[in-house]
């Protein structure tokens, strides 16, 4: 569907195209168009954008009817666009087609001074629409923020501030609110020694009620299926408060939580959650 998303499509083209619609490119005839993470696009698709840069024609989905359009384009991606050409997965003609100037953004572990400013930014998007009186972080999570290494980059570091408006319980987001994406990194010995100051231990208690489920399992000889009990508890739980923050908004909650609307719609049947 990106080839419709950027060049449109005739009624009938495909199934659910009940009618026509223009393209981005037909769309920002004589002004700019942003194309993010075209490092993912298709080969078939970059060749129909490699046509409109160098002569300004495309075709609809569905359509023989060329279409002229006068667009400046500007890219952006976090990948290696000529190690992509070399593997076969990226056109090398059109990265020199994009490549009329080039801004490197190096990643966020390297320019961690825009981390305090970035994340006052992501904090007052998450906030917005919820009504939750947060009004910034403390030293310490800022500290424990800078000590990242962010692999994945400011969209973690988006992700992460999402989950901590979520689970804090104050107008100040403490070091304890911040949970960082597990699936993709382990935090560094450095944020490890941030965990033994006194604000740490003092907030939100997750640690503690974890060690607490811990100890009653092993209690109860529920042991075999501690694991998946703690943690669908835990996550039953996130979900809940996700769902209370944003008044049931399915969107607005699984953008908070960092899960895609469909994953987060499965948890809810999973758990036989009711939105209060």
């Amino acid at each position: 569907l990106i080839e419709s998303e950027l060049f449109g499509h005739e009624k009938g083209a495909f199934t659910g195209a009940t009618s026509s619609r223009q393209g981005k490119f037909d769309q920002a005839h004589g002004a700019t168009l942003f194309l993010d993470e075209i490092g993912d696009m298709s080969l078939a698709t970059q060749a129909k954008v490699l046509r409109v840069l160098q002569d300004g024609s495309f075709e609809r989905v569905g359509s023989n009817e060329t279409i002229r359009t006068d667009v400046r384009v500007i890219a952006a991606t976090n990948k290696n666009l000529l190690s992509e050409a070399k593997k076969g997965r990226f056109r090398e003609d059109l990265i020199h087609r994009l490549n009329v100037f080039s801004i490197l953004i190096p990643p966020l572990r390297e320019r961690k001074e825009d981390i305090p400013s970035l994340s006052e930014y992501f904090l007052s998007r998450a906030l917005k629409g919820i009504g939750k009186p947060i009004k910034g972080f403390s030293q310490d999570a800022i500290n424990l923020l800078i000590s990242h290494q962010w692999p994945g980059n400011v969209r973690e570091l988006e992700n992460v501030i999402k989950r901590a408006v979520v689970i804090a319980g104050g107008k100040i987001l403490d070091a304890g609110d911040l949970i960082f994406d597990t699936e993709t990194t382990e935090r560094e010995p450095s944020d490890r020694v941030l965990d033994t100051g006194p604000s740490i231990k003092a907030s939100h208690g997750l640690h503690q009620v974890i060690d607490g489920m811990f100890d009653m399992a092993v209690k109860t000889n529920n042991t075999p299926d501690m694991y998946h009990s703690i943690i669908a508890d835990v996550e039953k739980r996130l979900i809940q408060k996700a769902l209370r923050a944003t008044k049931g908004n399915q969107l607005h909650a699984s953008e908070l939580l960092g899960i895609s609307r469909v994953t987060l719609r499965k948890k809810i049947q999973d758990y036989n959650i009711i939105s209060e």
